[in-house]
């Protein structure tokens, strides 16, 4: 069981749902729907689209889904250096690229040595706000944004987890749908 506690709020800051272990409570008139189960708890604004999302996945999925995000969304960083041995002369790009893939190798043994004996990872996902800025928590990692545009745009790319509305599925996840 999933014990959360606390108030959920939408990228505009109102309070949309307040939250004691494992009861959840939507404040009125707010287009809010919920759904969950004992390994995951989301909340989808009016249009569809994740405000909150927490759920306990297994390591070993966690890792896979983590290295199917590397390849296809490398950083801008990344992206330049891998291309810089190109223009050098290929004994010293060679030896780039070569300490490149040793790095890379190194974090994945340095990240399985953290994560030993992890059974479970809690991932968690969601827009807010603080003061002036947004923070947009997704799959693809953290970003804070200054707009309410920017901070839908980011909301937009969280995955739903269950179908709705939630109260006709109660627990019933998207990709257990056949």
């Amino acid at each position: 069981m999933i014990e959360i506690y606390g108030d959920i709020r939408s990228p505009d800051g109102t309070v949309v749902v307040m939250v004691c272990r494992d009861q959840a409570t939507i404040m009125q008139d707010t287009g809010i729907d919920i759904n969950s189960d004992s390994k995951g708890f989301e909340v989808v604004d009016n249009d569809g689209y994740p405000l909150f999302q927490l759920s306990v996945t297994p390591y070993k999925e966690w890792k896979e889904q983590k290295i199917g995000l590397s390849p296809d969304a490398p950083s801008e960083m990344n992206e330049r250096i891998r291309k810089v041995p190109e223009r050098l002369e290929p004994s010293l790009g060679n030896i780039i690229g070569s300490q490149l893939i040793e790095n890379d190798k190194r974090m994945q043994t340095e990240t399985d040595r953290i994560f030993s004996g992890v059974n479970e990872v809690v991932q968690l996902h969601y827009v807010s706000r603080k003061g002036s800025t947004w923070w947009c928590v997704t799959p693809e990692g953290s970003q804070q944004v200054d707009t309410l545009a920017g901070a839908r745009e980011w909301q937009r790319r969280i995955p739903l987890l269950f179908k709705y509305p939630g109260h006709k599925y109660p627990g019933v996840r998207l990709n257990d749908m056949r």
